[in-house]
């Protein structure tokens, strides 16, 4: 329950569905108890309006009683002259209206105030009821905050609504009504607006529940993709087509995400399966070599042969290791550059010495076009992929041909292109050049001794420098392998 409960409040569609509906909740609350103020103002308005008509009706019947009197200590405000002038003139005494000026006797002032739900009460100054309705209630609680500045004043209690105003006699007239009906229909419109409130909020959480789902609905997509792809299944890919709003970013950043990993899952795969087999056969070797040499009594001669099969195996799987835990150096990070200031052309100088007696065995010519070109590299490695290319092209170029090294500097950068002239390679092999453990001639790798990680180490060396390697092929016209190295600032002062 208490798992279930945290689930719920963490939910990105219950947090936008709650926050939703507390705001549309205060909306319509605050809507429909404004309008319920406003309406039942208005009610009560209307009464008091009702009670100062009735208010002009019941002055002219104690006009007789009033007269005489003696004033209040203070003159009446302005408001209440006219009122008051029918204590001091009875032709200022009318009638309610529809009855003209004659005022109403009082059998016509009682039937009037029943039918009207309303009654008078006329308070003396000592707080003695002087005259009053046959319907009023009573006792009616005494007047104590009129003053001559405030001489009318209105007033609600239990289910009556009252006007009490203050004479110039001191004495009070208060006339009142029984709201009662008024009352309960305010309470059957309370009851009327909760209930359209009520109806209100749910049709808003329902239809905010709906939008909320609409809405989250790629997101839950992106997820069961990625849990469909954690769980083995590399293929799959989120429908862009269906998010095409903020999200749809996300899923092509995600779905790019996810073909990188499966380019990696499978180059691993591809990676260990290639490792394994290259292992495979001078293990193989070696064993088949043993078993063959203790199969017998045999004589000096054969167990130095089979010795020398199994040393040549041995050399060929340790280079293999060694490659291997270079590169996975490479992919890790690990792999230290020990950068120190040199001039690459005489990196490329070295390496072409190196590898001269192989191109003079092969009745290759070195050419090379060398142009000082200060780095801030690592130097030994740099090396390594200088002679790893001429090597190839050696390897790979006819007899009486040439190969041609050129380094130079451009711009922000430094360009070495190692161009041979053998059977070149076709396109559809060019993309995979630098994938681990490709051959583009298998066989002929396998005889001299190639274990097809080392185009995969140069290409891990000089991204590692910040730079690139291309190879453009072209059948029977030879291959050209470029690289661009950046020129560090550090580099650039050895100029």
């Amino acid at each position: 329950m208490i798992e279930s409960t945290r689930m719920i409040l963490n939910s990105i569609r219950w947090q936008i569905q709650m926050w939703h509906g507390a705001l549309l909740a205060l909306i319509t609350v605050s809507l429909l108890f404004a309008f319920y103020q406003y309406e039942r103002g208005r009610r009560f308005s209307e009464v008091d309006q009702q009670l100062r008509e009735q208010f002009i009706s019941v002055l002219p019947v104690l006009a007789g009683e009033m007269r005489g009197r003696p004033p209040p200590p203070r003159p009446p405000a302005p408001d209440d002259l006219d009122v008051l002038s029918i204590f001091d003139d009875p032709s200022a005494m009318r009638g309610p209206p529809g009855r003209g000026e004659e005022p109403l006797s009082d059998s016509e002032l009682e039937a009037d105030l029943a039918s009207r739900q309303m009654y008078y009460v006329m308070i003396g100054r000592r707080g003695e009821v002087m005259r009053q309705s046959a319907n009023a209630p009573s006792p009616i609680p005494p007047v104590t905050d009129l003053t001559p500045q405030q001489r009318t004043l209105g007033r609600s209690r239990a289910d009556v609504r009252e006007i009490s105003h203050l004479l110039r006699a001191s004495d009070v007239l208060v006339v009142g009504m029984v709201v009662t009906r008024i009352e309960q229909q305010l309470r059957r419109l309370a009851w009327q607006l909760a209930a359209a409130g009520a109806g209100i909020l749910a049709l808003g959480l329902t239809v905010g529940w709906w939008m909320t789902s609409r809405a989250i609905r790629p997101i839950a997509k992106i997820s069961a993709a990625a849990e469909s792809i954690a769980s083995g299944h590399l293929d799959r890919r989120i429908d862009v087509a269906e998010t095409r709003s903020e999200l749809g970013g996300l899923a092509k950043v995600l779905n790019h995400t996810f073909d990188r990993l499966q380019n990696a899952f499978d180059q691993q795969v591809r990676f260990t399966a290639d490792a394994s087999h290259e292992l495979r056969t001078p293990i193989s070797v070696i064993l088949s070599q043993a078993e063959l040499a203790l199969s017998r009594e045999r004589e000096a001669k054969d167990y130095r042969e089979a010795l020398e099969i199994c040393r040549r195996s041995g050399d060929r799987m340790r280079g293999l290791v060694n490659s291997l835990l270079e590169l996975s150096r490479f992919d890790s990070g690990e792999q230290k550059l020990f950068r120190e200031h040199c001039d690459l052309s005489e990196v490329l100088a070295d390496s072409l010495r190196l590898v001269a007696p192989l191109a003079e065995e092969k009745q290759i010519s070195l050419e090379h076009s060398l142009h000082p070109s200060p780095a801030f590299v690592d130097g030994d490695l740099m090396h390594q992929v200088f002679t790893n290319l001429l090597s190839n092209a050696i390897k790979h170029n006819p007899a009486g041909t040439r190969v041609a090294a050129v380094i130079r500097p451009e711009g922000d950068a430094i360009q070495i292109t190692v161009r041979d002239h053998g059977e070149g390679i076709s396109a559809d092999v060019l993309p995979h050049l630098f994938e681990r453990f490709y051959r583009a001639d298998k066989a002929r790798s396998r005889q001299d001794g190639s274990t097809g990680l080392g185009l995969a180490i140069t290409k891990a060396i000089i991204e590692r420098h910040g730079g690139t390697i291309s190879a453009t092929s072209e059948l029977g016209r030879g291959t050209c392998f470029t690289i661009r190295m950046p020129v560090t600032e550090k580099a650039e002062n050895l100029r």
